[in-house]
């Protein structure tokens, strides 16, 4: 330690004079005083003024010793890291690290700015381009530690766009392909952080090639998890997860995404302990189920998804519920051993538990797995309580509105018509279709239309709105003959007849004006005067209108034509 203040003293006296050679004597001895020694960097602060001076001062070789004893100088001591920002080592390591003459020079001087740029997040700003430089330049252990920074980095959303922008997504991408194990698992990191929320970045690592490298390294079995505690594999399921998130990635990238299904498949089959490597992998098929639902379906995901639904990890559960709601529209049905996990889900009123609705609501429209839900004490009642959660309610009201096909009762002794009469007014036109939906099946046993009387106004309101008309028609059709009055007082004849023109609503509206017919002679003289007359004949006469149809005009037609 002695010897350091001369050495100092030498640097500061070799800097102003034309002693190349000394010079390098001297920064080649504190760089070995430095190395190991704390004691003897914190004697060594005042030589990082000469040795940042020489960083631009110097050619060739005293450039390189220079970055290299400012490296080892400022390992795990703080304040020598402080005084070399303010000295202004850092923007003159990145240029060395960028332009230097030589190899050595841009790899001493890009581990050097690694070294700070690790001490404090303003700092690592200014040394991303210093970081870019190592991916590709650095060598294994630099790009290791340079992907890893960067990962680190953009954790945050101030980072990200300063990240992308500074040119490290193709040196990214060119890592996941061919680094080594820790950069490939640094640089999925990386990539999976830079895709969260901004559709600018996830444009720029689709367009730089990223998903085909992705899709390789979930299908590499040496790529599984680390000492990190998430993998290679985890970090690139989430950054398929993220991009797979985009319509316009996906729409454009379509043909490697359907290439990510196996190994996204076998993650969730993973016997492995890694949980977040699950929760990506489920998420990633949520976002691609809506393109991809038969692939996934067939790749056999739906078994393991619902293994999942059991899992210690709250995000694990929601994911897997999130992607066998969307799998379970049209491509697979989860089977009854989905219900009770999904059911227990419900307890929450988050947007896990609007995702197992969701889920129930699909399996629902099969009677065996209907039957399966209905065994479940908690269900109805669960349901009923998330119609009044925002991010839930619409999916409870689908689930309910296909368990009421067996069971009336049971939702409306749950109080479930009060709030599913109030979401007919909600201003979300899937949750006021789903409302009446439901509202129409239970509506179907006639001890349940007593308590639905204040739903009329907001039922016939929807007979105009496209998409919710056939289902309050179909409402309105079970209530009719319960509340004739208040439907024509309501203004519910004109809407009902204009809709015996509409193919998906027709049957109901029918239905529903056969039932008014009965009322009594001023609610026939409504419905004449609406000019439901031919119409109805229309559909009476058709040779290839649905039997109820035909049915329920000529049932209309008949009444219609009575006497009084």
């Amino acid at each position: 330690a002695g010897a350091i203040p001369p050495l100092v003293g030498l640097l500061r006296r070799m800097t102003h004079s034309n002693s190349p050679r000394a010079t390098k004597y001297a920064a080649v001895a504190l760089q070995t005083l430095a190395d190991g020694n704390a004691d003897n960097k914190v004697a060594m602060a005042g030589a990082i003024p000469p040795l940042v001076a020489l960083l631009t001062a110097s050619k060739g070789v005293l450039q390189e010793k220079a970055a290299a004893a400012l490296g080892d100088i400022a390992v795990e001591n703080a304040s020598n890291q402080v005084a070399m920002a303010e000295a202004g080592a850092i923007p003159r390591l990145v240029a060395n690290a960028t332009y230097g003459a030589t190899a050595a020079i841009r790899d001493k001087a890009a581990a050097a700015a690694w070294v700070l740029a690790l001490s404090s997040s303003e700092r690592r700003v200014v040394a991303i381009p210093a970081l870019v430089e190592l991916l590709t330049c650095g060598g294994g252990v630099l790009q290791e530690k340079a992907a890893a920074t960067l990962w680190g980095m953009a954790a945050t959303v101030e980072n990200r766009s300063a990240i992308a922008e500074g040119g490290a997504v193709r040196p990214l991408v060119s890592l996941v392909t061919s680094g080594t194990a820790e950069a490939q698992e640094n640089a999925a990191g990386t990539l999976w952080n830079l895709s969260c929320g901004s559709s600018e970045n996830k444009a720029a690592i689709a367009k730089a090639g990223a998903i085909p490298a992705l899709v390789a390294l979930l299908g590499n079995d040496n790529k599984g998890s680390s000492s990190k505690g998430g993998g290679a594999k985890a970090n690139a399921a989430g950054a398929v997860r993220n991009l797979a998130s985009d319509d316009d990635v996906v729409r454009r990238e379509l043909h490697f995404f359907k290439k990510a299904i196996p190994g996204l498949v076998a993650l969730l089959r993973s016997d492995d302990d890694v949980v977040v490597a699950k929760e990506n992998a489920a998420a990633a098929l949520y976002h691609l189920a809506e393109a991809c639902g038969k692939a996934i379906a067939e790749a056999g995901a739906t078994g393991p998804l619902v293994t999942l639904l059991t899992s210690d990890s709250a995000v694990a559960r929601r994911n897997a519920a999130a992607a066998l709601w969307k799998i379970t529209t049209t491509e697979s049905d989860a089977g009854v051993g989905a219900v009770a996990p999904l059911v227990e889900m419900l307890k929450a009123t988050d947007e896990g538990s609007a995702y197992a609705a969701g889920a129930l609501a699909h399996l629902a429209r099969r009677a065996e797995s209907r039957s399966a839900i209905l065994t479940e004490n908690n269900a109805i009642p669960s349901l009923v309580a998330l119609l009044a959660i925002d991010v839930a309610e619409e999916n409870a009201a689908a689930a309910l509105a296909n368990l009421a096909k067996d069971a009336q009762l049971k939702i409306a002794a749950a109080g479930a018509i009060p709030p599913l009469v109030a979401l007919l007014s909600s201003k979300k036109k899937k949750t006021k279709e789903k409302a009446a939906a439901a509202l129409a099946n239970v509506a179907k046993s006639p001890a349940t239309r007593g308590a639905m009387a204040g739903a009329i106004p907001s039922l016939v309101a929807l007979l105009s709105v496209s998409g919710a008309e056939r289902y309050a028609a179909a409402a309105l059709r079970n209530l009719a003959g319960s509340f004739a009055a208040a439907i024509a007082d309501a203004g519910g004849i004109p809407p009902l007849v204009a809709l015996l023109r509409s193919a998906d609503a027709q049957k109901y509206a029918a239905g529903a004006l056969a039932h008014l017919a009965s009322d009594g002679p001023a609610t026939r003289a409504a419905i004449n005067a609406a000019a439901a007359y031919k119409p109805l004949r229309d559909l009476a006469e058709h040779a290839q209108c649905e039997g109820d149809t035909k049915t329920y005009a000529s049932l209309a037609l008949k009444r219609l034509q009575q006497r009084d």
